[in-house]
């Protein structure tokens, strides 16, 4: 936006003013909470999982339609298949080995991607439909099996090893590395929050609220593991000793949660919204463009919230705050020449 000179003219003594006026140029800024949509090649293919890949790009997966996909900071969406047909790819996180890997939940495997697009998968030994994966301190995967009532590390050699949770029937979903060093996963149906060591002991925490869903799941930026209750309109800390903080956020059907770059926490709602919380409990809602369900959630590698939209299919971004627009510059002036100005009359 231009911003005019004003020139003042002294009453009753001459002044001097400048023949050439300097335009100056004030960058404009999108504000924090802006959301970005870019549409996915493949329609209706059920974006899901979502992460920030080694090569700068964001990686997510499509569940519908057996794809994995990556979209450029510039909006610009790659598709790539997996082999087997009707896999369900559902949860994907960067690899220590710089690859993507992905849970592929309706043939139970474990996939991996190379930033190029050549995928592998690896069969899991006992089934399970694997869910969350996340990239564990130990240097291996770390994922849930939901029907299995297990979680599961993969080596980047491809070598499995499964631990049975003690709530057989507890479905575990989504999974993280909590402050504390130790992997922390949500129990959808059995309603628990659970930790497990790199040794593969698990420890299992009651949430206050009876089937509240938990879903998501977060390490926070207060030293605490945060997660979701999508039943419950929800969300939750947990601290390492296993304290379980409920925080209602009403008519949200909240379903992942991510720090953001900024410090809070960042949360997509079913019903067409992304929120920003901090540990103290104060939220802003910021809704989409278009009628949307929000599902996976990830900090980018560009200081932005991504996240995919299940409905109508989308992948999108949103800022976590103000971004300055790039404006051209002005061109350099010529010096301006002095010009003697009229006294004013006083009348």
């Amino acid at each position: 936006m231009s911003q005019a000179q004003r020139w003042k003219v002294l009453v009753g003594a001459p002044v001097v003013v400048l023949a050439a006026a300097v335009l100056v140029i004030a960058a404009s800024a999108t504000p924090a909470g802006t959301v970005t949509e870019h549409p996915v090649p493949t329609p209706a293919s059920g974006p899901w999982g979502i992460t920030a890949g080694p090569d700068g790009n964001v990686w997510f997966t499509e569940q519908f339609h057996g794809q994995i996909a990556k979209v450029t900071p510039a909006g610009v969406v790659t598709e790539y298949p997996v082999p087997t047909d009707g896999a369900g790819p559902w949860g994907i996180a960067a690899g220590p080995d710089g690859n993507l890997w992905f849970t592929e939940s309706f043939v139970s495997k474990v996939g991996r991607i190379t930033p190029a697009g050549v995928v592998t998968e690896l069969p899991t030994p006992t089934g399970g439909s694997p869910a969350g994966i996340t990239a564990g301190p130990d240097g291996n995967l770390w994922f849930t099996e939901g029907l299995g009532g297990r979680v599961a590390k993969v080596t980047p050699a491809g070598v499995f090893t499964e631990y049975p949770i003690p709530t057989v029937a507890g479905d575990p979903q989504e999974i993280t590395v909590g402050p504390d060093g130790n992997l922390w996963f949500t129990e959808h149906l059995g309603s628990k929050v659970a930790k497990i060591t790199t040794a593969g002991v698990v420890t299992e925490y009651e949430i206050p609220t009876a089937n509240s869903g938990p879903q998501g799941i977060t390490a926070g930026p207060d030293g605490n593991v945060w997660f979701t209750e999508s039943n419950a309109d929800k969300i939750a800390e947990v601290t390492p000793a296993g304290v379980v903080t409920e925080r209602p956020i009403p008519d949200s059907d909240p379903q992942d949660i991510t720090t953001g770059p900024d410090g809070q926490l960042w949360v997509s709602e079913g019903p067409g919204r992304i929120a920003t919380v901090n540990v103290s409990g104060a939220l802003t809602e910021h809704p989409t463009p278009s009628p949307a369900f929000p599902l996976g959630i990830t900090t980018g590698t560009d200081g932005t919230v991504w996240f995919t939209e299940l409905f109508p299919g989308m992948v999108a971004e949103i800022t976590t705050t103000d971004v300055a627009d790039p404006s051209p510059s002005p061109s350099p002036s010529p010096s301006p020449s002095p010009v003697a100005a009229e006294p004013a009359f006083t009348g």
